[in-house]
């Protein structure tokens, strides 16, 4: 959570906070003292504005007095003015007023005050309070009273008040004089500034505080509604990451978080389809890259399968047939006998040729069929009855399972080479007490067709490879009938080619191959 946005941006906003109330406060501390004597100058400034032009519309102050009250209210002066030789206006009481005089004075004879402003009409002092300028001068107030021409019995009232002169704290004091007849003074009480910035600090510390607290608890609430939409955007990418293209981002909102969401929405779309067209374009470069190995390998096995086939007839050839050209023997039935293995031998080899070219065309081929409908059970009988001479020769029994009469789809040619193929093989194997049965039965869409032959089972570690090009179980025996090992692969790839199965099933006392078709046209 230490790394989370939410928390980092609270803590960046406390801190701002922090730093610009530090600012302030220094800033503050720095300029408040000259602000706070600039803003009551003014304030003396605003009252000295006001005054000259009340007097010069009302010179007795009759009409306006209440006005000018007003004034010194709003800004918190004490105001008087008098001409040569009374006071005509007094905001304040008597006493005070005596004092802002005598103030004013002390401050000029013992230097004590401040000069702040300074113009042809009026000056503007700090008065600082000092009760002991006050004692050693007061006996000098009445000539400088007299001096700044004030009256007689004004000075005396001034004298005998027992140099209580002065109220203690500072002062800010306008005097001067208006239209050359009128002397006033005007005062403002300064407040103790550090006592002030003191309260006012421990005031705002607590503000402070409260404010940050108050800051917190907002932060909380206003960023967990743009967190929450950034976790949900970073859970999503997580599982978008793990190929999850399925998480959305369902928010409506329109800022950047929303548009955001939109985009990676509309990303998650596109790398969705950019790695389903990828993982298809793979999986055909696989599919590629197996079919030709397969082909490779195949075409190795065929040339080491036909090599060694064709091996021992050619060698059988070439020797008999050097022997009649050397005149091995003379005996016309020897002769004959070289002939016939000639003749044999070069037989076997022109049907391995022909069954290969078969399973050529059939697997790589034209692909066109002659797809007919036409009556199984029929071709069935016609096949084993074409096998009647052999079965009889062979000491065979051969019958048929099923008269019901079955359609189905397929280039009846091809369908018969199947039979005939299985026929041929149960002949070959077919063993004491020399049964052959032909089974035709129907399951729904799906037509059976089996051939069983009593003898040896098929190993187990043989019934999958049986169907391989040139692959035997019996080598030996398979040679006495000039088996090549093809036959069982042309079965599997004409049945395969009409969406159809072949297989095997061991039985007790023998073997049975089978073939489905389909009796519906696809």
């Amino acid at each position: 959570m230490k790394y989370s946005i939410r928390y980092k941006m609270i803590a960046a906003t406390i801190a701002v906070m922090l730093i610009v109330t530090v600012i302030g406060g220094l800033i503050g501390k720095a300029i408040i003292d000259d602000y706070y004597i600039k803003y009551k100058e003014n304030s003396l400034v605003a009252v000295y504005t006001q005054l000259s032009s009340i007097l010069k519309e009302d010179p007795q102050l009759e009409e306006y007095g209440e006005l000018l009250d007003n004034y010194c209210e709003r800004y918190g002066v004490s105001l008087q003015v008098q001409d040569s030789y009374n006071s005509i206006y007094n905001y304040g009481s008597e006493k005070e007023m005596r004092e802002f005089i005598t103030d004013d004075l002390i401050g000029r004879i013992s230097g004590e005050n401040k000069i702040l402003k300074q113009t042809e009409n009026y000056s503007i002092m700090m008065v600082l309070d000092s009760e002991q300028a006050i004692e050693n001068l007061k006996d000098k107030i009445e000539k400088e009273l007299q001096e700044e021409g004030y009256s007689e019995t004004y000075t005396s009232a001034y004298k005998s008040n027992n140099g209580s002169f002065g109220k203690k704290g500072n002062h800010i004091v306008m005097t001067g004089s208006i239209l050359d007849e009128y002397k006033f003074v005007i005062r403002v009480d300064v407040e103790n500034i550090r006592e002030s910035i003191f309260i006012a600090s421990r005031f705002y510390t607590w503000v402070g505080v409260i404010m940050i607290f108050a800051v917190i608890f907002a932060m909380l609430i206003i960023t967990k509604k743009f967190t929450d939409p950034i976790l949900q955007l970073a859970d999503i990418s997580k599982k978008m990451s793990a190929q999850n293209f399925d998480v959305k981002y369902e928010d409506k909102r329109e800022d950047e978080i929303g548009v955001l969401g939109k985009s990676m929405n509309e990303m998650s779309a596109e790398l969705e389809k950019t790695i389903r067209e990828l993982k298809y374009a793979n999986m055909e470069l696989q599919n590629d890259i197996k079919k030709k190995m397969e082909i490779d390998n195949m075409r190795t096995d065929f040339l080491d399968n036909v090599s060694h086939e064709l091996k021992t007839p050619i060698a059988l050839v070439q020797g008999y047939a050097e022997g009649l050209r050397d005149g091995v023997t003379d005996d016309p039935e020897s002769m004959k006998f070289y002939c016939d293995v000639i003749i044999d031998e070069a037989s076997k080899m022109n049907k391995m040729v022909k069954n290969l070219l078969t399973l050529n065309q059939i697997e790589f081929g034209d692909n066109s069929v002659n797809m007919e409908r036409f009556n199984l059970t029929q071709l069935v009988k016609a096949v084993v009855n074409a096998q009647t001479l052999r079965a009889e020769k062979n000491h065979v029994t051969i019958e048929i399972v099923g008269d019901e009469e079955i359609f189905v789809w397929a280039d009846e040619f091809q369908i018969e080479e199947v039979i005939t193929n299985y026929i041929s093989n149960a002949f070959n194997h077919v063993k004491d007490p020399n049964i052959i049965r032909v089974q035709i039965a129907q399951k729904d869409d799906i037509v059976r067709v089996s051939v069983y032959n009593t003898g040896s089972q098929i190993p187990k570690e043989d019934v999958e490879r049986i169907w391989e090009k040139f692959y035997k179980v019996d080598k030996s025996h398979t040679r006495e009938y000039g088996g090549n090992g093809i036959g069982l692969s042309i079965v599997k790839a004409i049945v395969e080619r009409y969406d159809g199965k072949c297989g095997l099933d061991n039985k007790e006392d023998g073997v049975e191959f089978w073939f489905e078709l389909n009796t519906e046209s696809k």
